[in-house]
């Protein structure tokens, strides 16, 4: 009896809500994006927030172990929040965005909040990629010409076409700044090693150099109140003074698995003329790609890399070392250490935290 009864009020109802589903259906015909509202101190609280970003600033303006990151805004139209810039944690000190160009309204609205916490917004770009494009340039045609002849006039060397195309490729990447309004800007640029050359090959190699070291300079002469970086092993340069004008000199050790290995970096860099008042040495989180297990990994005691890149290189920050400043941590692609089920940027809020340990009361 009382089964029969559950089935009686069971298929009706049932039906009901079928009919009920069809009809709402019908109504759906334009779907609704949803507006997930998320707690924001700076709306709730507004004072609070103004305290903590006077907090923040002051911070960052105080002596502590920088934080420099390099993000990859590629991502224009972000799916998560892991391609926004906003997300990145307050205590960053500077952010190097490897897409400089073309940036929309989201990423200018993302900068203006990120400059609001003290971040210093730069960009990248790479002299290999110029040097990459020019040679792209010169591909040979399907029907080449002859080749020309490698002298001109009584004996002169052949005119380098590179120094033109590198001279409008560095001013022309120099002028975003003043486009999108950054905080300055970063080479990254490791030259060839010129002593062993041979003479022709020599004399292009410094050539290359001189312009290219000679527009930076001027560039940053003239704009003392941005921000210049190198980035780069920079022991081949030729004219170091270069490095006088950059605020720090940082040296990307993806590969590194080891502290020692961080330690002789900088070691090999120091040559006379390198200051060694601003070394940052770069690591990068773990790999978001399953199959790549040695990206931000280094190795433990019995060698196998089981730690964590991020960790072990916030620790060899803190530890005095003799003949040179370690002036902070690099983090090549941040975004990568984005996800996590607990916290976002998990190990680089603990990088930081290792670095610059909270005052205890």
């Amino acid at each position: 009896m009382n089964y029969m009864l559950k089935y009686k009020l069971t298929v009706p109802l049932l039906c009901l809500l079928a009919v009920a589903a069809v009809t709402a259906c019908d109504d759906w015909t334009e779907p609704e994006s949803l507006s997930i509202e998320r707690p924001d101190i700076s709306g709730d609280n507004p004072g609070l927030y103004a305290r903590y970003l006077e907090n923040l600033n002051a911070y960052k303006a105080s002596d502590h172990k920088v934080v420099y990151a390099w993000f990859d805004n590629s991502v224009k139209v972000p799916v998560t929040r892991a391609h926004r810039m906003d997300a990145i944690p307050d205590s960053v000190d500077i952010v190097s965005l490897l897409h400089p160009d073309g940036l929309c309204e989201r990423e200018l609205a993302e900068i203006k909040i990120l400059r609001e916490k003290g971040t210093k917004v730069i960009f990248t770009f790479d002299y290999d990629r110029i040097e990459a494009l020019w040679e792209a340039s010169q591909a040979p045609d399907p029907e080449p010409e002859p080749e020309p002849t490698s002298t001109e006039g009584d004996g002169e060397p052949a005119a380098d076409g590179f120094l033109a195309f590198l001279a409008e490729h560095t001013d022309a990447a120099l002028e975003l700044v003043d486009k999108y309004g950054y905080d300055g800007a970063a080479v990254h640029y490791t030259p060839l090693d010129t002593h062993y050359m041979e003479e022709a090959e020599r004399v292009k190699q410094t050539a290359r150099q001189a312009l290219f070291t000679a527009r930076l300079k001027t560039w940053a002469a003239a704009h003392a109140d941005k921000l210049f970086v190198y980035e780069g092993d920079p022991q081949w340069l030729i004219d170091k003074s270069l490095l006088d004008l950059s605020r720090y000199i940082v040296l990307r050790k993806m590969t590194a698995t080891t502290p020692y290995m961080l330690s002789q970096s900088v070691l090999m860099a120091l040559r006379e003329g390198v200051p060694a008042d601003r070394f940052i040495v770069a690591v990068a989180p773990v790999s978001t790609d399953p199959n790549d297990p040695t990206t931000g990994r280094f190795a433990g005691a019995d060698g196998q890399l089981t730690l964590r890149a991020l960790t072990e290189a916030a620790a060899w920050v803190t530890a005095p070392e003799a003949g040179f400043t370690k002036a902070g941590l690099g983090i090549y692609n941040i975004q990568d250490d984005f996800y996590n089920t607990t916290l976002i940027y998990k190990y680089t809020r603990e990088a930081i935290d290792i670095m610059n340990p909270s005052p205890q009361k």
